[in-house]
Order: C-alpha cells, then structure tokens, then sequence
C-alpha cells in the first residue's frame, strides 16, 4: 500500500479550474517534485495536499489514514504534515533555538534536547542563539527545514524553498537537504519551477499543465520517455525530425533509421515527429549526415549548437567544450541514442 495517495483531486477558484482529477502515490521515503509553468497548479496541489485548501472533489491518504474523503477533512494542524516556505517565515524576534522550538509544548520532555538535535542534524549546532537577520539565507533556510523537522512529521511539503538563493548555494543546499529527508526516510514532495533542481532532488517528477497531471515517472522517464508532446517541449531541450515508419519500431529519419522505445501503428499516422535531444547527437567527422552550425552557446563544459540539416531542419547538439565550431562550420554528426520517443506529426 503506499504511503501517500492522492485521487483525482480537482479544485477551482470561482470559476476558475486549478487542479483537475490529480492522481499520483508516493512511497515511504520516495522524494518528488513538482514542475510547471506559473498557474499550473503545482503550488496549490501542495497546499490541497498540506490542508491549507480543501478541494472540490477527490482523496487524499498519509500511511493508510484518510486526510480527505467523503466526509472526511482533517484541518492541517491534524495532518502531521511539515511545511518549508519559499519566505522561510521566521520570527524576527526569536533567536534560532526559539524559532525551531515554537511548535513544541514548553513543558515537553527532551525539548531542548529535541532542538539541539536538530540543530546538528541541519549543521547548525553553534548558532542557536543567533537571530534571523544575523544569519545568511542558507543558513536561515536550514533553520525553517529545522523548525519542521523537529516537530517529526509523517511528510514534508517544500514550495520553492531554495529560490530566493544564488544558484551555487540553492544548488548545494538543495543536496544537503535532500541527504538530510533520506537519512530520516521521510517521504517529501518539492515544489520548483528549476527543472534541473527537481530532477537531482527527487526519486519522482510530476510534470503539471493547466491543472492537468502530464506525467508522474522518474526524472529519467520523464526526459528521455516523455508521455507525450507537451511534456517532451517543456522538460529539456527538444528537436523534432520528420519520420516515416518502417515497422513497429524503427522509423526511417533524415538522420537515418531509429528504434522507438515502444512500438507504433501505422494507423497513429502517416508520419511521426521524432525526439533528439542535444545529448542524443555526437560529432563524426566520417557520417554522411552533414550539418551547418547555425548558433553556439558556450556553456561552460559544453557547447550548445544550433544545427542546420540539408533538408532544413534543426538540430540541437550538446558537445564538449573541446569541441569548438565556428558559426557557418559544417560538420558530421551522427545519433547515438538507443531508441527515441515518436509522436504523430504536429502542424503546429
């Protein structure tokens, strides 16, 4: 049975659809994320989730206890839910030890015990007596996943906490956040719009679209066995080359013959557009697949080219940094992919 369920969830403000019929599970200890453009209802599925918003219709269950059903809303301070803010949302007043504890019964037993753990836990053991303005954002960042975690919740919800930091300190507090949720096996789900964020973070993507669920698989499904044409555009880089089929499985491309990673119809279409990604072309000097460099973007260990196909179609191409091309450079490529993502062709 898994730990979280959430079924067909739908919610509207007024008359405006938020979330529609919203199904994903979560295993003990499994970590998730949510992506999507700005009002695609990642953040307020969060909130359904932590009882902040009761939707229209739907369930949801935590370790086989109804949190919403018929008859059945359990108020979010009962849902034994953590919550970690984009803002923090850390009382000025109070120093770090205080903050942390503010949830926690004066009189509980262990209770300074209980903080100073945390504290250790979160790397913070020398700062308790600190106040939130002497601290950097990482550092008050770790003191709002501290505040939650010492309440020992059965789940944590995290709505963009690391957007608000440079993109070296949210890259490696993003880590150490999740190797401290692992170490504890507590089961989470993040909220983001970094895409790269998400897929280090988490052993699940949820990708989500004008309210709709796309796709609910691992980071590696979701970019390279995309469940359909949305989801392919929006996760990565894309390019899409004309294909027409063979067989079951192999379609004939300008880039020559592919193996898709599931079998397709001729009845699908007459002709398929093919998912490459940059990383899917290789430079080879001896392909007969001649192509142009129309753009280069220096991205540090590797070059992103922008390339022209005799039949004018583009394609995108990740290489080496070594790999240095000037614009109007033509070169061999060729695809390197083991089996590829094909969708009726699109006119659009």
């Amino acid at each position: 049975m898994s730990y979280l369920v959430v079924n067909d969830l739908s919610h509207a403000f007024e008359t405006k659809s938020v979330l529609q019929s919203l199904s994903f599970t979560l295993e003990k200890g499994e970590i998730a994320s949510l992506l999507g453009f700005s009002g695609s209802g990642k953040t307020t599925a969060l909130r359904c989730i932590a009882g902040f918003e009761t939707p229209q219709l739907g369930a949801i269950s935590l370790n086989q206890q109804p949190l919403l059903a018929k008859g059945v809303c359990v108020p979010a301070h009962e849902r034994h839910i953590g919550m970690v803010f984009q803002d923090y949302a850390l009382f000025p007043h109070l120093n770090v030890f205080e903050n942390i504890g503010f949830g926690l019964p004066k009189k509980e037993r262990n209770r300074s015990t209980k903080i100073q753990e945390i504290l250790e836990l979160v790397g913070l053991p020398t700062l308790g007596k600190r106040y939130p303005h002497e601290l950097s954002g990482g550092q008050q960042q770790r003191v709002a996943l501290a505040r939650a975690l010492v309440m020992q919740p059965a789940m944590l919800l995290l709505d963009e906490p690391f957007s608000s930091l440079d993109v070296s300190l949210r890259s490696r507090l993003a880590e150490e956040v999740r190797a401290i949720i692992k170490s504890l096996n507590m089961t989470a789900i993040l909220v983001t719009h970094d895409q790269s964020e998400a897929f280090a973070f988490s052993d699940q993507v949820g990708v989500l679209h004008e309210g709709k669920l796309q796709q609910f698989a691992s980071p590696y499904e979701v970019y390279h066995q995309p469940a359909n044409r949305f989801t392919a555009d929006f996760i990565g880089e894309s390019s899409w080359l004309k294909g027409a089929l063979l067989s079951e499985d192999v379609l004939q491309t300008e880039a020559g013959k592919v193996k898709l990673s599931s079998p397709c119809s001729p009845v699908d279409a007459a002709t398929f557009d093919v998912l490459i990604r940059p990383d899917d072309v290789v430079e080879d000097a001896s392909s007969t697949l001649q192509a142009i460099i129309e753009s280069a973007q220096f991205r540090g260990a590797e070059w992103m080219y922008q390339l022209r196909l005799a039949s004018g179609a583009s394609l995108k191409a990740l290489l080496p940094s070594y790999q240095r091309y000037a614009v109007g450079t033509k070169i061999g490529v060729r695809l390197i992919a083991p089996s590829v993502v094909a969708f009726p062709h699109s006119t659009n």
